[in-house]
């Protein structure tokens, strides 16, 4: 997603990458750049899975903003690499942002975190894949030496879990839950929710 506003329906959608792609990349924006970060919507129906080996099934670089919408559900997993299923990247290989009004997108190992997460409804399950030393990568929000910006639950069924029996759930800047369930499968030593600045 380069940029824009679009809102993506996905309907009994499946997605396996390989190679360490990310089955769907949100574009980010820094400095002059940051209005042409990507605020996408993802609308969900039916049951959707999308996968990635080495990579986050959802990665949401610098200032983007994924939301999910939907009464579908959604399984997005990452198998390893030490990166989230739905969060920050673990390569700058897709570290894809904007830095001016106009031009072309640039790299950099810091655009890879910072994004944003917003789930309104919908079934979400988010598997990392790994724990990394530094960073607690997560089903939702950091990988390995790339922090996560907001992860915002006001409703529906988010289910996090990691393929690292130390991995963690949820880990981001600030973390809010208004609404909805949250399961946590996570369970080792760095399981569970971790919030660098808030958590509510």
């Amino acid at each position: 997603v380069q940029g824009g506003a679009p809102v993506i329906t996905l309907k009994d959608v499946t997605i396996p990458m390989t190679s360490d792609r990310p089955a769907i990349l949100l574009y980010g924006g820094t400095g002059d750049g940051e209005s042409r970060a990507a605020d996408a919507t993802i609308i969900l129906e039916g049951s959707n899975t999308l996968t990635s080996s080495g990579a986050s099934a959802i990665q949401i670089n610098i200032n983007a903003t994924l939301t999910i919408q939907g009464d579908g559900a959604l399984t997005a997993s990452s198998s390893y690499g030490n990166t989230s299923g739905i969060g920050a990247g673990n390569s700058r290989n897709y570290a894809y942002a904007y830095t001016a009004a106009t031009g072309v997108a640039a790299t950099h190992n810091n655009y890879r975190g910072g994004g944003n997460l917003v789930v309104e409804s919908g079934t979400v399950k988010a598997t990392g894949g790994g724990r990394g030393t530094n960073r607690y990568v997560a089903g939702i929000g950091d990988s390995y030496s790339a922090n996560f910006g907001d992860v915002t639950i006001e409703g529906g069924r988010v289910i996090v879990d990691n393929v690292d029996v130390n991995g963690t759930g949820i880990s981001g800047n600030a973390i809010t839950i208004s609404g909805g369930v949250v399961e946590d499968l996570t369970g080792g030593t760095r399981g569970g929710i971790h919030a660098q600045v808030s958590f509510s």
